[in-house]
């Protein structure tokens, strides 16, 4: 997808901000799954779920996260 914002006009975000922004609102608006989101904003999980969690959305986890974070767990533990 090319999105080309005008010349005259100095954009405010950086292009990985608005990806963010965008990420989220589609997120929000129910668009897309969080894991989605955070693909197409191309952020790591933690920081992603940070980013949700200042706007108050998305603390939960997926089934998925959570076996990830159970093994990650298990692999500290050994």
């Amino acid at each position: 997808m090319l999105i080309e914002l005008d010349d005259v006009a100095e954009p405010a975000l950086s292009p990985e901000e608005m990806w963010l922004e965008f990420a989220i609102w589609l997120y929000q608006t129910g668009k897309l799954s969080k894991v989605q989101a955070r693909r197409l904003a191309r952020r790591e999980r933690i920081d992603f779920d940070l980013r949700l969690a200042e706007r108050g959305l998305g603390t939960e986890l997926t089934e998925e996260e959570y076996r990830q974070d159970l093994e990650a767990l298990a692999r500290a533990r050994s």
